[in-house]
């Protein structure tokens, strides 16, 4: 969460509360703020890596990537709301 706060793309293996608050660009690519690779080794880890650095290198989807991170919201209020 610090992560997207700050606007630093996080890549993280989705599993529990890094599943539900990181939304990958193959899941939705105008809501996307972050690279989920699935199974925990480094051989995925390594081909997620690249595939994330090739698309973030595209025109207009790195500032995108940040300015969705940057405007995700964790607060209680947010929560609460979606129950």
């Amino acid at each position: 969460m610090y992560s997207l706060r700050y606007g630093t793309i996080p890549v993280v293996r989705a599993t529990g509360g890094l599943d539900d608050s990181v939304i990958d660009y193959t899941q939705d690519t105008l809501r996307a703020n972050g690279i989920k690779f699935q199974e925990y080794s480094a051989r995925c880890l390594g081909q997620g890596h690249p595939q994330s650095l090739g698309g973030l290198r595209a025109a207009g989807i790195f500032r995108r990537f940040r300015q969705n991170a940057m405007q995700s919201d964790f607060s209680w209020d947010q929560t609460v709301a979606n129950i």
